[in-house]
């Protein structure tokens, strides 16, 4: 199989970078915050060195098969036969990945922002647009992802300071009232989806290896972050 290497390793960061940024705001924040309720900020840490070992993981595989997909090594370790039968259920789970996010992106969406639009329609509309992506290319969604990026930045930023006014360190109290067992099955359950999982089939399309590691390992940080920078948020939430 010939891959053309056309994904540049900062394009490859973005898809990092916003594989894992609708789960770490609408989903993340609320979960975290309702099993381990004060203690959330701590668990979101935990959450996060268990996604770092799994991209090691993912890096660690990368390196004993170069240059292949995720597809390719489950054909190479298991043989033909088990191998696709593996990348059928791998193939399934993306399926229901992608309904999930359309799920979060259309609930978001329809309660927050336009509330009098049917869901079914703004889900719609996202589907026809990975449909679109799907079709003509990751490398076109990378290039979008480039152009779209510093306006993701720029209004992420405009959410986190308009934020600050909101904090008030005291609803973090009392810390680890009910000892550190809910911090770490909250982290635990936050860090079991693995979407990061996905990219493992576009690492080998990256110009440079050790690049696109470097990429990878600096886009699922990224979700530090977001988690640092959501704490105010859960913070004010709690006292209410």
């Amino acid at each position: 199989m010939i891959k053309y290497k056309d994904i540049a390793a900062r394009q490859f960061f973005i898809l990092a970078f916003g594989l894992t940024i609708g789960t770490s705001i609408l989903v993340t924040p609320s979960g975290l915050a309702h099993t381990a309720r004060e203690d959330a900020w701590m668990a979101s840490h935990f959450s996060i060195f268990i996604n770092l070992l799994m991209v090691v993981l993912y890096i660690a595989i990368a390196r004993v098969y170069p240059g292949q997909t995720i597809f390719e090594i489950h054909e190479k370790v298991l043989g033909k036969l088990l191998g696709k039968i593996l990348s059928l259920v791998y193939l399934f789970y993306f399926l229901i990945l992608t309904g999930t996010l359309l799920g979060n992106l259309g609930f978001f969406l329809s309660s927050e922002m336009m509330p009098e639009t049917p869901i079914e329609a703004i889900q719609i509309l996202f589907l026809i647009a990975a449909v679109m992506c799907a079709r003509m290319g990751i490398i076109i969604l990378a290039r979008v992802g480039e152009l779209m990026f510093p306006w993701i930045i720029f209004l992420f930023m405009v959410l986190v300071l308009s934020l600050i006014p909101q904090i008030d360190w005291n609803h973090i109290k009392p810390m680890l009232e009910e000892g550190w067992m809910p911090v770490a099955k909250a982290g635990f359950h936050a860090s079991m989806f693995q979407e990061l999982i996905v990219l493992m089939v576009f690492l080998p399309l990256v110009k440079g290896e050790k690049k696109g590691e470097r990429a990878l390992m600096g886009g699922s940080r990224c979700r530090r972050v977001r988690a640092e920078h959501h704490r105010p948020a859960q913070c004010a939430d709690s006292g209410n």
